[in-house]
């Protein structure tokens, strides 16, 4: 025979645990046979580690019986139940703790906070409760400090889209004017990087359906439309900093290679120049041409006539490089055969404002 310590209500008593000759376990001390005993302590043991581990194949030997002095309620009894419940809070309660922590780990790093299992006591509404609040909490604290929000095209309830690249989407507000496909309006310019709505000054005369192109310097600071139908387009510059247009309008013509090219604060274009002995369209016959975007300022660079014409192609630092097409003859236009090309290059830093 052996007596250990238990304790109920603050007092000491003692339990007895005695062999019997091969009789079970008695009445409410527990439903299962002894090793779903051994599993239930040992589990609770990984919560308090305080607790003593039973064996893990169960108690050895014959069956033991469990005998109370007279007057003690059984391990399950209303106390034991009362302290079973109080267990679960606590448990409940560490369990709520290490959500807390790990919420506000994942808010300081960017990810999502965990959303709490449902708990079906008052304990477990609490908990739930207080990490949605914390959520919202932390989600709100990622946002951008003192950022005043901008206007977004859901603002103006007869915004139309006019078109987008991969960095911004142009709308038109407030239309005032023009016709069905070139309506005219104010522009609101939405970059697509910071989120933000930035409304241009003045009113502008776009193409919707698709004859609007969108183009940026690729530094933030400017944003050309390329408006129209044909080969030779109106352009339209926007200066992001000033909120307005760049400088006027002005015709680019398309090429092989583009019609236009940024560099610093100018644009490079194939303008709209035309020659009557050009035998095809209206006889587009560009020169290459450099403007000022901060002072409008026009600088050829290379200048068509009769017999010669020229495309921009591409710009390495400040070296521009450019094609010439000519022929010997006004009247060799006709033939594929007669026309020659050769590269050409031409120094950007001459114009002032080099990188």
């Amino acid at each position: 025979m052996r007596s250990a310590p238990a304790r109920e209500g603050g007092a000491v008593r003692a339990v007895t645990l005695e062999r019997a000759a091969g009789g079970g376990i008695q009445p409410g001390w527990t439903n299962g046979p002894l090793d779903k005993v051994v599993r239930r302590s040992n589990e609770f043991r990984q919560i308090l580690p305080s607790a003593p581990r039973l064996p893990a194949g169960g108690l050895k030997g014959p069956a033991r019986t469990v005998r109370f002095p007279a007057g003690d309620r059984p391990p399950d009894g209303p106390a034991h139940r009362g302290r079973s419940r109080s267990m679960k809070k606590r448990t409940v309660l560490v369990v709520f703790l290490c959500l807390l922590c790990l919420l506000v780990s994942c808010g300081q790093n960017g990810l999502p906070p965990p959303r709490p299992a449902n708990i079906g006591d008052p304990l477990g509404t609490v908990v739930a409760e207080t990490l949605t609040a914390v959520s919202s909490g932390t989600r709100a604290a990622q946002s951008t400090p003192g950022a005043a929000p901008g206007p977004s095209p859901q603002d103006f309830s007869n915004q139309e889209f006019v078109g987008e690249n991969g960095d911004y989407s142009v709308y038109l507000v407030n239309r005032d004017g023009g016709t069905d496909a070139a309506p005219r309006g104010g522009l609101l310019l939405y970059d697509k990087s910071t989120n933000q709505a930035i409304r241009m000054s003045g009113s502008f005369t776009v193409i919707v359906g698709g004859g609007t192109i969108v183009y940026d310097d690729g530094n933030g600071k400017y944003v050309l439309l390329s408006i129209g139908t044909y080969t030779s387009r109106n352009a339209v510059v926007l200066s992001l900093a000033a909120r307005r247009q760049a400088v006027n309008d002005f015709c680019m013509s398309s090429g092989p290679y583009g019609d236009h090219l940024f560099w610093d604060d100018h644009v490079i274009i194939n303008n709209c120049d035309t020659f009557p002995n050009r035998p095809w369209g209206a006889g587009e016959a560009p020169s290459v041409a450099a403007i000022d975007l901060g002072t409008g300022l026009e600088t050829t660079i290379a200048r068509s006539d009769l017999t010669h014409q020229f495309q921009i192609k591409q710009i390495d630092g400040n070296d521009l490089q450019y094609i010439e097409t000519y022929v010997e003859n006004g009247e060799d236009w006709q033939s594929q055969d007669k026309q020659k090309t050769e590269e050409k290059s031409y120094d950007l830093s001459s114009l002032g404002g080099a990188k």
